[in-house]
Parts: structure tokens; sequence; C-alpha cells
């Protein structure tokens, strides 16, 4: 099941075809075909005779077990002309293999997992870490392919900058990848530990479990000055010298032995403890205070302005989208006198906005809830999905699995959360496969998001 099937239609002919032949190209309803590149013509020879060959080829990839009946290929070489047709084929699809441990179901030719990193020297608080992470997959449509990084630490904060979904045709089948580009800032010093990324998959060729793994890392945070903004990295230890000697002059005359020594000794280590000026008569002089006793208040303040900040914008945000539910065409504000001439402009503006805004937190927080299904952790699933529902229906109270049922009306959907709360509430040892749960949850945000665009 989800596996890659090669299908090819061949029309031989020793005349040339009209211009307006057609070959029926195969529908499936429980499987979807991809077309595998343009279609091929050649010559060769068949039972002692030369023809001309008209090649289609396609990959099917069967969406549930049992049989699948691809119908009889029909061509016909233009108007009135006589059809021909080749006879139906019925193929067994099996099932799902059982997966240790369980998780998404990706089954494949060949599957691989790599990373780049982009660091900043040296890391400190609020220093932007760019991880792009690209999984590559035979025989697999890019669709199919699984979140990769979860978006949850509590030393560091985690965002997808970028998702890239390819594939390329082969004489093979498909080859797809995904890329993530994933922005991680550490909040406080201290190591940071991403966890191992594990992405179990099937291998077709050798029928058996198989994984790709990326090791887990530790980033060291060192103390350091104030948080920077994601895109920025911290100056040069040059351009640090030379801001050091062009501070005020209240600060410069606080210990004049040590810019000597910084301009003809190499650049001290960003967490050096400055070294206090001598004494000139014998009243024994106060050590200096480190400059990173004064930047850790302010890396606080900061951080928790900016959480203040960010909590106010979506609530700003979730306000207006859920009034533009409620009355999708009053006016994002009141009209002035010059506001009169284009007041549709205003409107379309503010609305993008708040869309954008509301769209980028519905993907994450998505991303979030289907990593943790396919990782098997119920307790995250729970609640990364309902804080995904609030997004996808702002016009409902979601509170618990029950206020999602009914804002879904889903009984797959029912049917899943019953068994997922039974397993958190009854603590059951057991592993959790949320393969399902992640299917339906994909199937549920691709209708909701056609809905919310017809309002």
């Amino acid at each position: 099941m989800n596996s890659q099937l090669l299908y090819s239609i061949k029309v031989f002919h020793q005349e040339p075809l009209a211009q307006l032949a057609h070959l029926q190209q195969p529908e499936l309803d429980n499987a979807e075909v991809k077309p595998l590149g343009e279609p091929r013509q050649y010559t060769t020879r068949f039972q002692g005779e030369s023809y001309q060959v008209l090649e289609h080829n396609y990959a099917i990839f069967p969406l549930q077990p049992g049989q699948l009946v691809i119908p009889q290929a029909s061509f016909r070489n233009g108007p009135g002309a006589a059809e021909v047709t080749s006879p139906p084929l019925n193929i067994a699809i099996l099932n799902q293999a059982p997966q240790d441990p369980p998780g998404f179901w990706l089954p494949s030719s060949k599957a691989s997992i790599t990373e780049n990193w982009q660091m900043p020297e040296p890391l400190v608080p609020g220093a932007a870490i760019r991880r792009t992470i690209t999984l590559s997959a035979e025989g697999v449509p890019a669709s199919n392919l699984p979140s990769l990084m979860p978006l949850r630490n509590e030393l560091a904060r985690i965002a997808i900058e970028e998702v890239t979904l390819n594939e390329e045709v082969t004489g093979a089948g498909l080859v797809s990848s995904r890329t993530e580009v994933i922005t991680i800032i550490p909040t406080e010093r201290g190591e940071v530990t991403l966890p191992q990324i594990v992405i179990p998959w099937w291998n077709t060729e050798r029928d058996r479990n198989e994984r790709a793994t990326l090791p887990s890392a530790i980033l060291r945070v060192i103390p350091g000055a104030a948080p920077i903004s994601i895109g920025e990295s911290l100056p040069p230890a040059d351009a640090v010298k030379t801001m050091a000697q062009t501070e005020p002059a209240q600060k410069a005359t606080a210990a004049p032995a040590m810019q000597e020594n910084t301009a003809t000794e190499p650049a001290a280590p960003a967490n050096a403890q400055p070294v206090p000026a001598p004494a000139t008569d014998t009243t024994p002089a106060l050590p200096l205070a480190s400059p990173q006793d004064n930047s850790l208040p302010f890396i606080v303040w900061l951080l928790a302005g900016f959480s203040i900040l960010c909590a106010l914008g979506w609530l700003y945000t979730f306000a207006r989208l859920r009034k533009m539910k409620q009355d999708p065409f009053a006016p994002s504000m009141p009209l002035t006198e010059d506001q009169t001439a284009a007041p549709e402009a205003v409107e379309e503006e503010l609305d993008a906005a708040d869309l954008m805004a509301i769209q980028l937190a519905e993907e994450e927080a998505f991303n979030a809830t289907i990593q943790a299904c396919h990782q098997g952790m119920a307790l995250e699933a729970r609640l990364m999905m309902l804080e995904w529902a609030r997004y996808i229906w702002p016009d409902k109270e979601v509170q618990n699995s029950m206020d999602m049922i009914n804002a879904s009306g889903s009984k797959t959907l029912e049917l899943l959360l019953i068994d997922l709360e039974n397993h958190i509430n009854e603590h059951d040892t057991d592993d959790w496969a949320g393969d399902l749960l992640a299917n339906a949850l994909y199937k549920i945000r691709e209708r909701q998001s056609v809905l919310l665009q017809t309002l």
C-alpha cells in the first residue's frame, strides 16, 4: 500500500498516427496516478517486423489494500477509427507492514536524510542558527514525505522558515525530496539538546524495516551580548575590538590598562572576565563588573517584551479573523473621508496581513502535531492538535477533544480521538501509533482550507 507501481502503455503502429489520435489515460478511484514525463516515441522490431512505438509511463500509488483493478487501456487513431484495447490488470495490494518503532508508513526502494548547519560564532543567547534538513526517497510522491524536526524545545525557539518539496522523474520512477530550513534561537546560556531524528521506512526491495537517522546535537551556548534578530550574525572579533575602543568616555576611562592590552594582544574570548585596572594609590581597587552581568537582565527583559508583543499580535489577528468569519462583508476599520475613495484596497491589505500571520501560526502548529503523531507521542499530539484546531476553526471554542470532534463533524476523527484519550487516560504502556490520526488530520485540514477560501 502506497508503494510505487510502474505502469506502461505502448501503442505499436506501422502507419503514421492521426493528429486527433486519442489514448485513454488510466483513472483509478483507490489509487494516485502520476505521469512519468512526456510520451516516448521510438522504433523497434516485433515478430520480425518494424514498428513505431508510442509509450506512456505512469507511477501508480495504491491507497488501500485489496484488489487493484487497472481498467483496460484503449486507443483510437482519430475519430471513426477502430478502437484498440488491452486487457485489464488485477493486482493484489498488501497492507502496510508492522513497523518498529511505529511511525509514518513510508515504502521506498531507497531513503536517506542529510543536514547542513549555519552556526554563528560565538554561539550566544539570541543568535540565529540555521539547520537545513533534507529527506530523499525513491518511489514516493513528495507530498507523502513526513515533517522532519520537532519544533518544541525548552531552551530555544524553533521555527520552520521554508519547506521545499521536489519531484524528479527517472527511469526508476519518482525521486522525491523534502527540505526544511529551520531557525533555532537559544534563549539562555547552557546546553541546548536537539533530539535524534528517526524516520522509519520500509525497504520495498529487501522487504524489511529500515531507518533514516540524524544523530542528536548539543549546542553549547555561552554567555554573551544582547540577542540578535533572525538573519543577523555576530560581528567579527576585529569589529568587536573597534566597538570597544569607541564606547562612551565614562566606560573607556574605567580601565585604561585594558584598552592598551586590547590593541596589542589577541582578542579575548567572549566569556572572558575583564581584569581590574591597577591601583595608583593605597586605596584598594574595586573589581570591575563584567559586561555579561548587565547583559543577562537585558536579555531577559527583551525576551519577555518580545513574548508579550507576540501574544498581543496573535490575540489581535485571532479576533480579526473571527470577526471576519462572522461578517465577511464588514470593513476592516472605520473609513475616513480620505479613505472612502478606495475602501476595498484598505480592507484587502489589512485582511491579507492578518491571514498571513494566521497561516504561518497554523502551519507551525500542524507540523508539530503531525511530527508528534509520527513519533508516537500521545500527550504532545493532543496538546499541539488542540492548538492547531483553534486556528483552523477560529469561529468555534475548542478546549478539548470533544470540542474538536464537534467542530470537525468527522466520524473517523471521533474514533481516533477516543482511542487517543483512552491511551492517555488509562496510562497504556504499549506504543501509540498516530499514523491514522495524522492521515485524518491531513484530510480535515485540506477540506477546511477549501471552506475558508470560499468565505
